[in-house]
């Protein structure tokens, strides 16, 4: 946007990004939102007065006047995430387009050998991780005392509730509870509207994802949040207003934000010092995981589902396609935790036997 070019539109012509464009944009997303925000004003600027970056060199050379290390990402994993998922989200327009234009019988052998080698020219510019980080998963669900102390601070009548006006109250009380029941997505449950709820079968219908839409079951509790919340708060928005149907807005009908959408954990994480630092929609979705694995552990052996049943199961709730790897990636993950605190027992164990031992001599 900054630097006044549309992808989407270059590719319809068969155009696409070079090297340098490539190397310009996993050098900027190595760096943190404030500096990210300087460098495209200052790309936006140089476009208004007719100036351009010649080079990559000069497109570093000014930076490294204006930036030192600290506006710098220091954690490796999230640079690679970013540059990897944007590798993801480039080849998503590419291989869109390309289809387009086989259809309408170009020549495309050009474009789609040009756009295999700068997408994979922008994953090696990745930094190299520890193997046993995995993008999605090198974050941790959060513990059951974070889960209590959250749940007490949403609830509307709660002393220690950060918000002040009774409908904010009860609507992020809700988007709390649609969050844990389900694990969904945070833009899911964010472009939820009234209608995707079913009071009587405790059913939430996710019709906007960016996999697949689906069906999943919500507790009785949310389910009585939801009815209150729409009988005593939302159907007395204005009607203008409640004819769009989206079940989360402002007290004046209009459309919540993302960004007020996070502003919720961002209060509640500041509020609170024992609520960590990752506390955030997306962290609420692996808890979601963790306990959907411990729920599996807890059913007896002979009446547990086989491992590709389990990871099927998982896959559907969670929005991941059969042939998706998220799912056992989730169970293996338990697993490691599995045998990471079986191990901590025998080490206690171990010391206990040395020190009675001990004490004997």
């Amino acid at each position: 946007h900054s630097t006044g070019r549309d992808l989407d539109v270059e590719l319809q012509s068969g155009n696409f990004l070079s090297v340098e464009d490539i190397e310009q944009l996993a050098d900027f997303l190595c760096y943190k939102a404030h500096a990210q925000k300087i460098i495209a004003e200052s790309y936006i600027h140089s476009k208004k007065h007719f100036h351009k970056v010649s080079s990559l060199e000069q497109y570093r050379s000014r930076k490294q006047q204006q930036f030192s290390s600290s506006d710098l990402i220091s954690d490796a994993n999230e640079k690679a995430t970013r540059i990897r998922w944007v590798a993801k989200y480039i080849k998503w327009h590419l291989d869109r387009r390309l289809g387009e234009l086989d259809r309408l019988r170009q020549d495309v052998n050009d474009l789609r050998e040009c756009g295999r080698i700068i997408i994979e020219r922008l994953k090696a510019l990745a930094p190299k991780t520890s193997q046993n980080n995995d993008d999605e998963l090198h974050l941790e669900g959060m513990t059951d005392e974070v889960i209590c102390n959250v749940e007490n601070i949403l609830q509307p009548d709660s002393i220690r509730n950060p918000f002040r006006c009774q409908f904010v109250k009860h609507r992020n009380y809700l988007i709390w509870r649609l969050l844990l029941d389900t694990g969904a997505r945070r833009h899911e449950i964010h472009a939820s509207d009234v209608e995707n709820i079913e009071y009587s079968t405790k059913r939430l219908n996710i019709t906007e994802s960016k996999t697949f839409g689906r069906t999943v079951p919500i507790s009785s509790l949310t389910a009585d949040v939801f009815d209150n919340f729409i009988t005593q708060f939302w159907s007395k928005l204005p009607r203008s207003t409640r004819k769009n149907q989206h079940l989360f807005t402002n007290k004046k009908g209009k459309r919540l934000s993302i960004r007020a959408f996070n502003r919720i954990f961002e209060k509640v994480r500041s509020i609170e010092p024992n609520i960590p630092n990752y506390f955030a929609p997306h962290s609420i979705r692996r808890t979601w995981n963790d306990n959907f694995s411990k729920a599996i552990d807890s059913v007896p052996i002979g009446q547990r589902k086989n491992k590709n049943e389990e990871i099927e199961m998982r896959n559907r709730l969670q929005g991941w396609s059969g042939s998706s790897s998220m799912g056992m990636k989730y169970a293996k993950r338990h697993l490691r935790k599995a045998s990471d605190e079986m191990a901590e027992k025998l080490t206690e164990q171990l010391v206990k036997q040395i020190n009675k031992d001990g004490s004997n001599d």
